[in-house]
């Protein structure tokens, strides 16, 4: 999992720490940071494999558990918001669970390296797959075009505030 801060995107942190806290209200910063996020999401969407085939996921007893077509995890990219209303935060991720169409439960194995494995009782080597490193790379490609979305629509929001306080 990669954690994005404030503090990665460059100017972002000196602006928002100059800002009254009544300029910019919780729901209008989810929105920016929704619509700063959506770059990110893209990115990794464009970046994540597509299988060739349908995959049949089993129960040890042979009973068929889950499908999954293929783009399957390209389509549970998604942007999740904090739960928490008062500071606002985005999350993009993998959308995972049996409420799910897609399911994306799969998302670390396909990202992270399959190829060796450790275990608490000793070290797996199973030879299937190296990662895709589709997070890390999908974020490294949009994160200026991210920065400069989020940049723009907050001093956009600072602007707005500053003219309305100063008519009064």
């Amino acid at each position: 999992m990669i954690t994005i801060a404030y503090s990665e995107l460059n100017g972002l942190e000196k602006l928002l720490k100059k800002l009254p806290k009544e300029a910019l209200k919780p729901e209008k910063m989810l929105n920016i940071l929704r619509l700063g996020s959506l770059p990110v999401a893209n990115a990794i969407k464009a970046r994540t494999p597509i299988a060739g085939q349908t995959i049949i996921r089993r129960t040890r007893s042979g009973k068929v558990a889950a499908t999954y077509l293929p783009g399957n995890l390209r389509r549970s990219v998604k942007i999740f918001s904090a739960k928490d209303k008062e500071k606002p935060a985005v999350f993009v991720g993998f959308a995972a669970g049996e409420k799910n169409t897609n399911d994306g439960w799969y998302a670390s194995i396909v990202e992270n390296d399959t190829v060796k494995r450790e275990t608490k009782r000793k070290q797996i080597n199973r030879g299937r797959r190296k990662g895709s490193n589709m997070v890390k790379k999908g974020f490294d490609a949009s994160k200026g075009q991210s920065e400069t979305i989020l940049t723009t629509l907050i001093g956009k929001e600072i602007e707005t505030y500053w003219n309305n306080t100063s008519l009064k």
